[in-house]
This record gives C-alpha cells, structure tokens and sequence, in this order.
C-alpha cells in the first residue's frame, strides 16, 4: 500500500510533528539569479536533520524603486518536531512562521522542552560569539573568552552532577 503525503502529515503529527508554513523575502539586483537562490534556499531546507518534506512556493521577482528585485517564498515544511522547526527558524530567519498542524496543542515531552531550551541558548551564545569575534575591542573578547570557558566547565560540572543525581535516584528505587 503506497503511503500518501496526508496520512505521513497525520502519523508525523500524532507523534509530535509539526506542520508548518515558513514565509521568506529574498533580495538581488538580478532576477534570475534571484530566482536560483531561491529554488536552492528551498533544496537546503528540505535536507535539513528533522525534515520529513519540504516545498516552495516562489514568487515572481519584482522590481523596486531602487533597482533590487525582491521575492517571497512560502515553505510547506513537515518536521518531526518543534525543536527541527525551531533549528530552522533559527538558522534561516523566516519573516513569519504559520503553523498549520497540530491545529490546537503541540505534542512536547519535557526531553524536547530541555532541547528546545538548550538549542535557543546555544544559537544566543554562538550569536554572541560572531558579535565578539567580528565587532568587539582585543579586550571584549578575551573577557568573553574566559566566560565562555568558565561557562564550559560549569556546563560540565552540571552534567556530572545530573549523572550523579541519575545514579542515587536509580539506587534508591
């Protein structure tokens, strides 16, 4: 029995999916390449980790005042859960997210919640180094290089006290 893009959507969602619709402007002072880039925005969002499909609607290029043609594209994305689409929202910087399914609460287990959370702190401080790096004084960044060491090792001890806490809890029952 062939399976059909609606019963993967109602599968993929009954275990935590998400169904969604991401909305994108692109900008080129060529149309055609303009187009291109958009067809290969599209191509990338559908290989990324969580994306069970993907499908782009583009727009035809219009030309503004200042010689820029501009586009929007709208994705079609059935992810396997909040956290993907969120991953992609983070590394593409939709101009709106539409979720279309679920249609009223969102399947989230407290694991997803922690990866939602970490993902969220891990993009800030990956922000946060790019600004460093990239616009900071020689002495802004040697600051924010001790924190983010300090941050690494408390990030590690963390870790080894929730294994431990695991142990004890496991001992106890």
């Amino acid at each position: 029995m062939t399976r059909t893009l609606e019963d993967l959507t109602n599968e993929t969602v009954r275990e935590g999916g998400v169904f969604a619709v991401l909305y994108f402007d692109m900008h080129s002072p060529e149309p055609e390449k303009l187009k291109q880039i958009a067809t290969e925005f599209v191509g990338r969002i559908t290989n990324e980790p969580g994306v069970l499909y993907a499908q782009g609607e583009v727009q035809e290029p219009v030309k503004g005042e200042d010689e820029i043609y501009s586009t929007n594209a709208e994705v079609h994305v059935l992810a396997q859960s909040l956290t993907s689409l969120l991953g992609i929202s983070m590394r593409y910087g939709p101009i709106g997210v539409e979720i279309l399914r679920p249609d009223n609460h969102i399947k989230l287990s407290l694991g997803e919640a922690h990866d939602i959370l970490l993902l969220a702190a891990q993009n800030s401080f990956e922000f946060s180094r790019f600004v460093i790096n990239n616009v900071a004084t020689p002495e802004d960044k040697a600051r924010f290089n001790k924190d983010a060491e300090r941050r690494a090792e408390m990030g590690k001890r963390l870790l080894e006290k929730k294994g431990k806490d695991e142990e004890e809890s496991k001992d106890t029952r």
